[in-house]
């Protein structure tokens, strides 16, 4: 290990901060315990949050799913979309590129207050930080290559199961 990780020069909003620690800590039991299914794990924590914060949450993992891995939403009472709170897309199967950025380009058109990746460090990395900061560099190249109008900040979770056992933080935006 000869240096850390990028560092993330944007500081975390305080539900930032909150979803931060709700991911941390399903990441802490997983590794104590892999027999938990970490998504369903992460999912359930960040959908209790969605819910405190007075949305419907939609999830794939344990309810209906709605164009994201997680959705908080907030609809009239005739149904209407009224509000997108977060989007949480997770892509903890797949570390090639395009599987990471089949689910992050996902974010970057999504118009929501907040954005949420999750992934695994790059294993075939065999130097940490490299393993976390090529995820960081791929990224912010994908959100820079974008030429849509949206203004864009994305808190980007990388967790390095294979170094370190931490998760890093990271907020990546236009």
């Amino acid at each position: 290990m000869s240096e850390a990780p990028i560092e993330n020069k944007i500081p975390l909003t305080p539900l930032e901060d909150n979803i931060f620690s709700k991911v941390k800590a399903a990441f802490d039991e997983w590794f104590e315990n892999r027999e938990l299914f970490i998504t369903k794990h992460i999912f359930h924590s960040i959908s209790e949050l969605g819910e405190l914060e007075g949305y419907d949450v939609y999830t794939s993992a344990y309810r209906e799913g709605w164009m994201f891995d997680l959705a908080w939403l907030r609809k009239s009472e005739t149904g209407l979309l009224q509000e997108v709170g977060l989007c949480l897309e997770s892509e903890l199967a797949d570390r090639s590129d395009g599987g990471i950025l089949t689910d992050f380009n996902k974010l970057i058109i999504a118009d929501s207050k907040i954005k949420v990746f999750i992934c695994f460090e790059k294993p075939w990395k065999n130097d940490f930080p490299n393993s976390v900061n090529a995820i960081v560099k791929l990224l912010s190249n994908a959100i820079s290559s974008y030429s849509g109008s949206n203004k864009q900040r994305i808190m980007v979770l990388i967790y390095s199961d294979y170094y370190s056992g931490e998760l890093y933080p990271f907020v990546l935006s236009n």
